[in-house]
C-alpha cells in the first residue's frame, strides 16, 4: 500500500534528493552557490540535501529533458516513422547529421521453437551513414510491418554537455520499438536503442526543425514468430475476476490503492487438477479445478473465510505446504494456519495447537527443511511493525524480526529464530528464497528487503547460519525474489525484483556526481535500476548481470518466476510489471 508513496516520478525523487542525508534540527540550508562543491563528511551528515538551485536545475531538465523532448518531440518522430512520412523525418535532422546504423548481417541469430530472436550490439560494428541514409533505414525498418501494431520512441537519457547549458547541445539515449504482423502473418517485435545529440531543447522545441545532430544504434532485438507464446483463456475458465479492480477505468481521480496479493497453486484434493487461490485487498478466493480447464469458486464449502471488504488486514500473504506429511498440502493463510483435512477442507489451527504466533507484519512464507530432518519448517517475513513509525533513512532497520518455526511433528513448532541467527537485519521483508548456495547440500536463504540491503544467510549444516556477501551494499527497492540455474551448472543464480524507474534514471543522469561520495552516489543511482540478476560463481561470491542479460528495466515485479517456457532445457524468466496505474497509455516502469 505504501508503496504508492516511493513512485520515483519527477517530484518524489527530487523531494528524495531535496532532503537526502538530512536532518531536522533547523539547521541552515547549504550555500546555492556550493553546488558543485563536493562536500565534506560533516556537511553531508548535517547537510539538508540539495540546495534550491540544485533542485531547481533537476527539475528543467527533467521538463526539458524529459517531458518536452520526450513526450512533445518525439511522437512526432513516431508519427513520422508509422507514416513512412521521409520528408517529415528529414526535416528533424541537422544539415550536418552523422548517423551509425547495423548492417542486417551481423546480426546473431538464435531459434527458439516458438520464435526466432536476433540481437546486434555496436561490438558488431556501426555503419556511418548520411542523414539521407539515417532517414532510408528509418523507412525500411517500417516497411518491413505489413500491419503496424505499436510504435513508441521513449527517453532513456538525456542530459545537457554543458551543465546548465540547456539551449546548448544535448546527449543522452532513446529506444526506438515497433511491433505488428508482417506480409505472412508472422508476429514482429523490433526494438533499437540508440544515441543521440540534439542542438539544444526549449519549451518552442517542437516548433523547430534540424535540431537532430547525431543518432547512433548501439543495440538492435528483432523478435519473429508465428504467433503469440501464450493465449488469455481467464474468460472461459470460470475464473472471476471482477474483484480486480481495473486501474485505467477510474481516470476521473487517482484510484485507491489496490493490491492483489498473489495466486497460489495447489491440488488441494489430489485429483490431478489443479486448484488456485487467490488473495488481495477484497479478501480471499478458493477455486477447485475441473476437468476441461474449468474453475469452481468453494471458498467457504472448503472452510476458507468469506469475503473481507476493503480491510487492511485482508490476508495477502498465503503458502502450500504440506506440513505433517500426510500428503495432502496445508495452508498458511495471514497469521492463521489450516490443515487440509484428507483434501475435504481446511481446519482452522490456533496457535495453542501449533505454538505458531505469527504477529499482524507476517507478510509472505516459505518452507523449507533446514535442519534435513524429514519436516517442513516455515520462515516468516514482514513489513513494518508499526503503520505510525516512518522511516528516516534508507538502510535504518525498525526492528522486524523474521521468524523460523522448526517443525517438531504432530503439529507442533518452534521458535528456532534466536538458535539459528537468521532474524535478518530488521528492514521491512517482501520475500525470501531457499537454496543450496555453496554446494554443501544445505539450504541457505536470501531475502528481499524495501528499504536496505537484501539478506543473504549460510546454512553451517548445525543448526544455525552465518552471514553471506553480496556483491553491492544496496540492491534497490526489492520486492520479490525468485532462484533457478540459468546456464545449467548446479549452482542457484538468484533474481531479485527491484523498483525501475525511467524517471529516475533521467533525474539522476542530470545530478551532479560530484555531490556527494562515490558510495553515496552509486546507492542513490541503484535505486531506480530494475531487477538484478545474480550469476553464482561457484566460490560464495556473485556477480551482477542483470543489464547485460537484458532483464533488469521491468517495472515493480513483485512476483517473477522461472520456467522453461519453450522446453528447450532452458529457465526461461517471467517478470510482469506489477504497479497501479491511472493511464492506459503510460503504465508506470
Amino acid at each position: 500500500m505504501r508503496r504508492l508513496a516511493k513512485l520515483l516520478s519527477t517530484a518524489a525523487i527530487l523531494a528524495f534528493l531535496t532532503t537526502f542525508g538530512g536532518c531536522t534540527d533547523g539547521s541552515a540550508e547549504p550555500d546555492v552557490d556550493s553546488i558543485n562543491t563536493k562536500p565534506s563528511d560533516e556537511s553531508i551528515e548535517q547537510s539538508q540535501g540539495l540546495s534550491d538551485k540544485e533542485s531547481r536545475y533537476l527539475q528543467d531538465a527533467e521538463h526539458l529533458g524529459g517531458f518536452v523532448f520526450g513526450d512533445v518531440v518525439l511522437p512526432a518522430v513516431r508519427d513520422a516513422i508509422a507514416k513512412s512520412d521521409r520528408a517529415q523525418l528529414a526535416r528533424f535532422l541537422a544539415p550536418s547529421f552523422n548517423g551509425g546504423i547495423y548492417d542486417v548481417q551481423q546480426f546473431g541469430n538464435a531459434d527458439l521453437q516458438f520464435a526466432s530472436i536476433n540481437t546486434w550490439t555496436d561490438a558488431d560494428g556501426v555503419v556511418s551513414c548520411t542523414g539521407e541514409e539515417f532517414v532510408d533505414w528509418l523507412i525500411n525498418m517500417r516497411s518491413e510491418f505489413a500491419e503496424l501494431q505499436s510504435a513508441s520512441i521513449k527517453v532513456m537519457q538525456m542530459s545537457p554537455v554543458e551543465y546548465g547549458e540547456f539551449e546548448k547541445q544535448w546527449n543522452g539515449s532513446i529506444k526506438l520499438r515497433l511491433a505488428g504482423r508482417l506480409e505472412n502473418g508472422d508476429l514482429r517485435e523490433t526494438v533499437v536503442k540508440m544515441n543521440c545529440s540534439i542542438d539544444g531543447i526549449d519549451d518552442d522545441m517542437q516548433d523547430r526543425d534540424e535540431w537532430l545532430l547525431q543518432a547512433s544504434a548501439y543495440r538492435a532485438d528483432v523478435a519473429t514468430g508465428t504467433g503469440y507464446l501464450m493465449h488469455d483463456v481467464t474468460s472461459s475458465t470460470g475464473v472471476d475476476t471482477s474483484q480486480f479492480r481495473d486501474n485505467w477505468d477510474h481516470v476521473e481521480e487517482l484510484p485507491i490503492p489496490f493490491l492483489t496479493g498473489g495466486v497460489y497453486v495447489t491440488d488441494f484434493d489430489k485429483d490431478q487438477l489443479q486448484d488456485l487461490l487467490i488473495t488481495d485487498l477484497n479478501g480471499v478466493f478458493f477455486y477447485r479445478g475441473l476437468p476441461g480447464l474449468k474453475f469452481e469458486q468453494v471458498t467457504v464449502d472448503v472452510g476458507l473465510p468469506s469475503v473481507i471488504a476493503n480491510s487492511e488486514k485482508a490476508p495477502l500473504g498465503a503458502m502450500f505446504a504440506d506440513l505433517d506429511n500426510d500428503g495432502y498440502d496445508d495452508l498458511i493463510l495471514g497469521q492463521t494456519v489450516y490443515r487440509n483435512d484428507n483434501g475435504m477442507r481446511f481446519r482452522r489451527l490456533t496457535a495453542a495447537d501449533t505454538n505458531i504466533k505469527l504477529s499482524t507484519a507476517s507478510y509472505r512464507y516459505s518452507v523449507v527443511d533446514f535442519d534435513l530432518d524429514g519436516k517442513l519448517d516455515i520462515y516468516v517475513v514482514g513489513l513494518r511493525v508499526s503503520a505510525e513509525k516512518a522511516q528516516p533513512w534508507i538502510g535504518d532497520v525498525e526492528g522486524h524480526r523474521n521468524q523460523l518455526w522448526k517443525n517438531l511433528g504432530d503439529w507442533q513448532f518452534e521458535d528456532a529464530t534466536d538458535a539459528a541467527g537468521i532474524a535478518g537485519s530488521g528492514g521491512p521483508t517482501f520475500a525470501a528464497v531457499w537454496y543450496d548456495a555453496n554446494g554443501d547440500k544445505w539450504p541457505d536463504v536470501m531475502t528481499s528487503i524495501e528499504m536496505g540491503q537484501n539478506d543473504y544467510f549460510l546454512n553451517n549444516g548445525d543448526g544455525t547460519f552465518r552471514k553471506g556477501e553480496l556483491p553491492e551494499g544496496y540492491g534497490g527497492f526489492s520486492m520479490g525474489i525468485t532462484v533457478s540455474d540459468i546456464n545449467n551448472d548446479g549452482l542457484g543464480d538468484p533474481y531479485v525484483a527491484n523498483m525501475y524507474s525511467k524517471a529516475g534514471e533521467r533525474i539522476l543522469g542530470n545530478l551532479n556526481p560530484e555531490l556527494y561520495d562515490s558510495e553515496i552516489d552509486n546507492l542513490m543511482r541503484d535505486f531506480v535500476t530494475g531487477n538484478e540478476l545474480y550469476q553464482n560463481n561457484g566460490d560464495g561470491t556473485y556477480s551482477r548481470i542483470g543489464q547485460l542479460a537484458g532483464v533488469n528495466d521491468v517495472g515493480w515485479a513483485y512476483g517473477a518466476t522461472f520456467m522453461d517456457l519453450d522446453g528447450d532445457g532452458l529457465e526461461d524468466m517471467y517478470a510482469p510489471v506489477g504497479f497501479q496505474s491511472v493511464d492506459p497509455n503510460k503504465p508506470d516502469g
